[in-house]
């Protein structure tokens, strides 16, 4: 009778309905029957796919009136035995009603192993017989839905494991139902085959869900080959799901039938890619229906056999949730063995407040036990075997409570890939954002691995949150961590939706919708950075996301491309009461140096801020570092020592209480591990915040490259400065390599608010930045450069100018860049100088800093301290040496200041107007001619935010600045020079017009001016003077600016009124200060050519 059954229903579901004369309760128990006779492992695999499409078709007749929904999405597809299982279980409403009381239930399948309870989502559990805490065979698992409104949905999930010793070809059958208290409302049902060994792998993650009904939705498919051999004739393929259009795919895929297929040829073992494809949802797709790749597949012949790895996905349609939830992976392909942050963002993208909001994201296997001190923010994870870490199939958690309109939040956990997985495997990670009486807002990413990856990565916003309708910044920085050059490399940055271009550095240019750099051959160890920046558009409000997805950078080496991948999302919120910058030392880093980092935290609002913290990821790459380098009582949340940082860790300051107006800089001192290869790109990631104030977040991603020779320091003359006013900068930059570098070119880009006064030594406007032609930088040659900004006058107090990477680089090679943030303050208590002797030293030569400090104030200062940085390039300073009881913050000797550490004089209390002087007077450790030593120092006090300031002292031979531009004026006629004050008018030059009939005959010389100098001419006026003047008049010329080497034409016309000799003086006013005015005799014949006596007043 089934047989009899199918056809019929194949052809229509509503006639089978008819032929049996069912109603919908009947239909229900009919399925019922048929779900409990099916049992997995009975029949033909073939059969039992049939027996399940009957039951779908079946249950489409019912749903019309029962309304829910289900489906049921195993990953992976084909798992090997020991290996754990994704069970995702998604309910949705389609009906226009409510439903109540809803309970999803999934049997418990042989073949699987016992699955503790703490594997569950959302307080799933199992009707157990032999196990109360565990899952087993034959048992069922539930989860209390509750209500769904109409067009709402839930999806719930467990992670069970394949049995150890399951055999290959077992199918493992997950049949589900869906009740409304006793009666059946749904069923579904899904299925996973056991193999030996997957060689592929494959993993389709959709961008959103839920997707609101006729929009677009994207899709990544995550592939890679974990074996040993390679695949050829590599094909990955797509369904559409059903009601949905291409919209677009990457790579090169195309539609074929009613499926996106992509060519990917050879597939070599540990080779791993990624492929997009966007779809959009047809009109019949609407809240409550489901969206869903049935299914997906990679496939590639390897030793004469066909490999195939299927992946199915499932998102529902449901209009679009109050929360915004993104997760960002790290670069990949993934590292193993190496802490890599990932960051979760919420927002509250709706008009009331959400309570209860909390994030989750599932912790993998494949991924190292993760220290619960990793997590940022309190997060924790739901744990099977340790309390204090988070172990894979695990799920992370951050309870972060109430969220405002408009307001988000960002959390970050770190963990390590284990050293076993195989290049190539591919880990699926899924999160969600949920609320009370809000719907989960999912997502998927998924990240392949390759312990060996060349190219490197990172994309940095210069700030987060970013207000709607501001520009917000990027900077990309790359490198070559291989062994091998790669050539046609290209860096891509995707816009971001709801964003248009504005401007990017370096030969950026806009492509479509990416910003595409060529940067050519990339040499290993090479690194580099590059900038672009968007406009938020409009339609990006508070809540709303900034997401780029994905960045990358791709060449070719040994006839194969590598390519690396990132991510960035940032979430749009009107501006935080807190600013925050990090400035970076010099990059590339140079490793196995001390190297500071600078944090400022500031208080843009109107009130007190209390609990204010500011934070900094310490990357994996830094050498342990001591707590003694540490400003201001920072510390480190530590995993295996209490007294020094190590990598994976975060670095805190406790500030306390700002007022409005007041900031803080605080200082660590790290150093890169000497392992580290050139090219090398560690990732740095900081926050500030403080009691009921949102989180302002900043990444910073430095280059490592061990003998870096260009150096470059950028000194603020002061910090913090007034708004409205001026502030000068003081650029000093090095050549610490053996060999000279020529084109060299010095830039300054303006910050934002922030326009050019003056640059001095030949600073010219180049667009946005001050650029200086330094030319030929010989090995050891140091130099200083000046400019003078004013600055807006709307700031407020508290804001920041952020520098904006001033570089020196050589054209099409060697770059060094730094960074340099001052925040704003109308006055401050203390005046504050350092000054560095000699101006510029030499290696072993001794050397002084002194410090004036001046109280300002018209009041007493308590416990006033002092310190000064000890820089690397300095001879460690026995204590003995230090003027006024001064000590050094010990890491490695109680009696001697080492590099790395900081001077600290107790002033105690200092008298209104009063003033302290200290000095420093250490020696030049025996560095390279071309060392730039950076200081710093700060002033502290009870009851001020102090002072910060930096002062830099160049080591080597001093190149001086080439003089001032210099206009040189010259002028020539028919190729000869007319010598200024010329007072011989000759024909030979045209000085002497020849004559012309007094009636009307006019005679025109073009004469040259020309500026044989190096500075802009400015011609300020030409005249004519003279007894005859009259009888001359400029015609036209010269320009009024001629640049230098250029020329112009000064026209005189010669038009005589009467017979005779007629002479005046030419005279040209200009900025040649050596030849202003510059003059020259002109003179020509008045003649009557008719012959006629010419009679004059008097002649008898």
């Amino acid at each position: 009778m089934l047989e009899n059954v199918i056809m019929p229903l194949d052809q229509s579901v509503g006639a089978a309905r008819k032929m049996f004369r069912f109603g919908d309760n009947e239909m229900t128990e009919l399925i019922i029957g048929i779900q409990k006779a099916f049992k997995p492992g009975v029949a033909a695999r073939t059969s039992r796919v049939a027996l399940l499409i009957f039951t779908c078709l079946l249950l489409s007749c019912a749903s019309a009136v029962a309304q829910i929904r289900m489906a049921i999405e195993i990953s992976p597809n084909e798992p090997v035995a020991g290996e754990l299982v994704i069970v995702r279980v998604t309910v949705v409403n389609a009906g226009v009603a409510m439903v109540d009381n809803l309970r999803a239930e999934v049997e418990y399948p042989a073949g699987l192993a016992a699955m503790s309870d703490m594997l569950f989502s959302d307080g799933g559990d199992c009707t157990f017989l032999t196990n109360g805490s565990a899952c087993n065979e034959g048992e069922t698992a539930f989860w209390e839905i509750g209500s769904l409104s109409p067009g709402a949905g839930k999806t719930v999930y467990m992670t069970p494991t394949v049995a150890g010793g399951t055999p290959a070809d077992l199918l493992i059958a997950f049949n589900g139902e869906v009740l409304e208290g006793a009666s059946l409302r749904a069923v579904a049902g899904s299925e996973v085959v056991v193999v030996a060994d997957r060689a592929l792998e494959l993993e389709v993650d959709a961008d959103r869900e839920p997707v609101a009904p006729g929009k677009t939705l994207g899709f990544e498919l995550n592939f890679g080959n974990q074996s040993g051999t390679a695949t050829t004739s590599t094909e990955l393929r797509f369904p559409l799901p059903a009601d949905t259009s291409l919209v677009g795919a990457d790579g090169g895929g195309a539609l074929v039938g009613n499926e996106v297929v992509w060519n990917i040829g050879i597939l070599n073992p540990g080779d791993s890619g990624k492929r997009r494809v966007t779809v959009q949802l047809g009109g019949a797709l609407g809240d409550g229906d489901l969206v869903e790749v049935d299914s997906a597949e990679i496939s590639g012949e390897s030793g004469f056999e066909i490999r195939r790895t299927r992946q199915q996905a499932t998102t529902r349609v449901e209009t679009a949730s109050q929360l915004a939830f993104s997760i960002d992976m790290p670069a990949q392909p993934l590292r193993t063995n190496v802490a890599s942050p990932i960051h979760l963002t919420v927002t509250n993208r709706g008009a009331t407040v959400r309570s209860g909001v909390r994030a989750e994201l599932f912790f993998p296997p494949g991924l190292a036990d993760m220290s619960d001190a990793l997590f940022s923010d309190g997060g924790d994870c739901t744990f099977l075997t340790n309390s204090t870490a988070c172990d894979g199939g695990e799920t992370a958690f951050w309870d972060i409570g109430t969220l405002p309109p408009g307001a988000g939040k960002t959390v970050t956990l770190s963990p390590a890939v284990l050293s076993a997985s195989a290049d190539g495997r591919v880990l699926s990670f899924f999160g969600r954002a949920f609320a009370e009486a809000t719907p989960d807002f999912w997502q998927r990413r998924s990240l392949a691995l390759e312990a060996d990856r060349a190219l490197e990565l990172e994309v940095d916003a210069d700030r987060e949150p970013v207000a709607p309708g501001e520009v917000l910044r990027y900077e990309l920085s790359f490198g070559n961590v291989g062994s091998a050059a790669t050539s046609a490399t290209e860096l891509r940055l995707p816009l971001p939706a709801g964003t248009s271009f504005v401007e990017a550095d370096g030969g950026g240019t806009l492509v479509a919708n990416e910003v595409i750099w060529d940067i050519g051959t990339l040499n290993p160890g090479d690194s580099g950075k590059r900038r672009v920046a968007v406009q938020l558009e409009p339609a990006l409000e508070n809540g709303d996301l900034v997401e780029v997805d994905s960045a990358e950078i791709s060449g070719e080496s040994g006839f194969e491309i590598q390519r690396t991948r990132q991510q960035a999302t940032t979430r749009v919120e009107t501006a935080s009461q807190l600013a925050f910058s990090i400035d970076m030392p010099a990059q590339p880093l140079r490793t196995n140096v001390a190297s500071p980092i600078h944090l400022t935290v500031t208080n843009r609002g109107a009130t007190v801020q209390s609990g204010v913290r500011a934070e900094l990821f310490f990357p994996p790459g830094l050498a342990d570092m001591s707590d003694a380098l540490f400003s201001d009582g920072g510390d480190c949340t530590f995993l295996t020592g209490s007294t020094a940082c190590d990598g994976g860790e975060t670095a805190f300051w406790d500030i306390g209480t700002l007022p409005p107006g007041v900031g803080k800089t605080l200082t660590m001192v790290p150093s890169a591990l000497l392992t580290n290869g050139d090219g090398r790109v560690l990732s740095f990631f900081g926050r500030a915040f403080a009691n009921s104030t949102p989180d302002f977040w900043q990444r910073r991603s430095l280059a490592l490259e061990a003998d870096r020779a260009l150096e470059l320091e950028v000194d603020p003359d002061r910090e913090p400065v007034a708004s409205g006013g001026t502030l000068g900068y003081t650029l000093s930059f090095g050549n610490a390599g053996s060999t000279a570098t020529t084109g060299t070119e010095l830039r300054f880009p303006l910050p934002d608010g922030a326009s050019l006064v003056v640059a001095e030594d030949g600073g010219l406007l180049d667009g946005n930045d001050v650029l200086w032609n330094l030319g030929t930088l010989d090995a050891g040659d140091v130099g200083r450069r000046r400019v003078e900004l004013a600055l807006d006058a709307s700031s407020v107090a508290g804001d920041i100018v952020r520098g904006r990477s001033p570089r020196l680089a050589v054209k099409g090679s060697t770059m060094v860049s730094n960074d340099t943030h001052v925040r704003l303050r109308p006055a401050d208590d203390f005046d504050f100088t350092l000054s560095l002797f000699p101006n510029i030293g030499q290696p072993e030569q001794p050397m002084a800093a002194d410090l004036v400090v001046f109280n300002q104030a018209p009041f007493d200062i308590t416990n006033v301290n002092l310190g000064l940085y000890f820089p690397a390039a300095l001879i460690p300073l026995g204590d003995a040496s230090i003027s006024d009881g001064g000590d050094c913050s010990f890491v490695t000797s109680v009696s001697t200041c080492n590099p790395g550490e900081s001077v600290i004089w107790q002033l105690g209390t200092m008298p209104g107007s009063s003033q302290l002087m200290r000095m420093l007077e250490p020696t030049l450790a025996n560095i390279a001619q071309g060392t730039l030593v950076n200081f710093f120092a700060r002033i502290r006090s009870d009851s001020t935010s102090g002072a910060f300031v930096k002062r830099t002292l160049p080591v080597g031979n001093f190149a001086p600045p080439p003089p001032p531009p210099d206009p040189a004026i010259s002028v020539s006629g028919n190729g000869i020079e007319i010598v200024n004050g010329d007072t011989t008018p000759s024909p030979s030059d045209g000085t002497d017009f020849g004559s012309a009939d007094f009636d009307g005959e006019t005679i025109t010389r073009n004469f040259t001016v020309e500026n044989s100098n190096t500075g802009d001419l400015e011609i300020s006026s030409v005249s004519i003077t003279g007894t005859n003047s009259l009888d001359f008049l400029v015609v036209f010329g010269p320009a009024p600016t001629i640049g230098p080497s250029e020329q112009s034409i000064l026209a005189i016309r010669f038009d005589p009124d009467t017979i005779g000799t007629r002479t005046a003086t030419v005279s040209i006013t200009s900025n040649d200060t050596d030849a202003s005015p510059y003059t020259f005799d002109i003179q020509g014949q008045g003649e009557d050519a008719s012959g006629e006596l010419l009679f004059r007043d008097g002649f008898e």
